[in-house]
């Protein structure tokens, strides 16, 4: 089965992701990868333990009581995260406490914005812990894995809102956006999201999102047709290049060769 990043690999460079599937290269981690594998990392915890923050609020939780116990919560898991990646993190010639300080004010806001809304929600519904948690919507899934047999595809998903009749994606992504729209890799990859959604829960999805972090920019991505052909026609060319033995061409954009840390083993091979 074919992951979304992998889709997303190919439509970056075809050659480089043939020498790491086919040849199997292994590029040294970059600083921005890792630090965005701590990122989803703290999210994918937060999935597995958000009911049990929420149940645990009651109604002697205020405002204050309620942002404090997000915040630890989410201090905690990032130093977990921290730890638990420790050695990419050196890797990367970074260090772990300073990646932690410069995430914290992030998760910081993350924690913040969640504690609002459930504050929020207590105020307009005044309801406490396991019912507070059953009745709160959306529900937000982080680090979501889905796969779907008649697609051949898998991924997993940053982050879904849940609503009653309707499921939106939500793509987090480091950087700043184009001047008008998302990236084209950033929208084939909702789009993929999208259809694996779409085949697991038998539901439409009209639109996801991409939230720039850096930016603090939200963009509205609405999941059209062509995005969907585009996804269905990326599988296909992804399934012959990982069965192929002719190594693809290197990319025209040098911009890309730049960055690559697989850069001098991809160009001597246009000698050997």
């Amino acid at each position: 089965m074919i992951s979304v990043t992998t889709l997303i690999s190919y439509l970056y460079c075809p050659r480089k992701l043939y020498l790491e599937k086919i040849k199997g290269y292994v590029e040294i981690p970059k600083d921005i990868l890792v630090k965005g594998a701590v990122k989803h990392r703290v999210f994918d915890e937060l999935t597995n333990v958000e009911d049990s923050i929420v149940s645990a609020i009651s109604s002697g939780f205020d405002w204050d009581k309620i942002l404090h116990h997000y915040s630890s919560h989410f201090s905690r898991i990032l130093r977990r995260s921290v730890l638990k990646s420790a050695r990419q993190i050196k890797m990367a010639n970074l260090n772990p406490m300073s990646v932690f300080n410069e995430f914290s004010p992030f998760f910081n806001k993350e924690a913040e914005t969640r504690a609002k809304y459930v504050f929020d929600f207590i105020q307009k519904n005044n309801v406490y812990g396991s019912e507070l948690w059953d009745s709160l919507i959306p529900k937000i899934k982080s680090e979501y894995k889905v796969s779907s047999v008649l697609l051949d595809l898998s991924g997993k998903i940053d982050r879904i809102e849940i609503y009653k009749n309707q499921l939106i994606p939500i793509e987090i992504k480091s950087g700043r956006p184009p001047k008008e729209g998302a990236w084209e890799n950033h929208k084939v990859q909702l789009a993929a999201y999208a259809l694996l959604l779409e085949d697991k829960f038998g539901v439409r999805i009209k639109e996801g999102i991409i939230n720039y972090v850096d930016s603090g920019q939200k963009v509205s991505i609405a999941i059209n047709p062509f995005l969907k052909e585009q996804v269905k026609d990326l599988i296909k060319k992804v399934k012959v290049l990982l069965e192929s033995k002719d190594i693809p061409d290197i990319a025209q954009n040098k911009n890309k060769c730049a960055v690559c840390g697989l850069r001098e083993r991809c160009h001597s091979l246009v000698t050997e």
